[in-house]
């Protein structure tokens, strides 16, 4: 029953981000991806390898459709949602059985665009175009920022990575989205974003009153 109800509110906000969309423009970033250890691989990345010692080996390569890279000497390897530190592990394993210390960098030199949704208590919700790493904060200031910056909010983000909506909660007292910008919280393509507000600004209110 619970999964039922997260599902039919994951499809709620999606579609109401769907329906701001479709009068907007959609909006864009561009972002380096280099040295964002939890960014994911995703088809279309151009990624490159350099190493230290064996230049020959050096590599930049597009991640096929299908989520792989034809690596040198090693073959095709699945890459697809692996993070930039574990991807460096793998190849590090398999370059270190031919070469001797293999010391290499990896980097995203051009990311995949996607799609981030956003809806709620925000000046202009709808899809967010993105490319490359995005926070919470850095989408709702695209977003055209809060509706009013002088209330508090909380932030819902929804995730569904296949195995379930999990359900990710921040909050953003007034006049401090600078705050929640230290937070680092970095989104995933297809993450939902719902902004609202929050609760305590009505209980402010009422103990003003008292």
């Amino acid at each position: 029953m619970l999964k039922k109800r997260l599902f039919e509110f994951f499809l709620t906000i999606l579609l109401g981000c769907v329906c701001a969309c479709s009068g907007s423009i959609e909006m864009g970033k561009s972002s380096p991806t280099n040295g964002v250890n939890d960014y994911k691989i995703r088809p279309g990345d151009i990624i490159e390898i350099r190493f230290q010692h064996y230049p020959d080996f050096n590599q930049t390569l597009v991640v096929s459709a299908q989520g792989t890279l034809a690596l040198r000497m090693i073959g095709v390897l699945r890459v697809n949602d692996l993070t930039l530190d574990i991807f460096k592990e793998i190849i590090l394993e398999k370059y270190g059985q031919m070469l001797a210390e293999p010391r290499l960098s990896v980097s995203v030199v051009q990311s995949s665009n996607y799609n981030v949704y956003i809806n709620g208590d925000i000046k202009n919700p709808g899809v967010l175009r993105v490319r490359g790493a995005l926070t919470v904060a850095e989408g709702i200031i695209m977003a055209g920022g809060l509706k009013d910056a002088a209330l508090d909010y909380e932030v819902i983000v929804l995730r569904n990575r296949g195995d379930g909506v999990k359900i990710h909660k921040l909050e953003i007292k007034k006049n401090n989205l600078r705050e929640l910008s230290k937070r680092d919280f970095k989104l995933i393509p297809f993450d939902v974003i719902y902004v609202k507000k929050s609760s305590t600004n009505q209980s402010q209110k009422n103990t003003k009153h008292i």
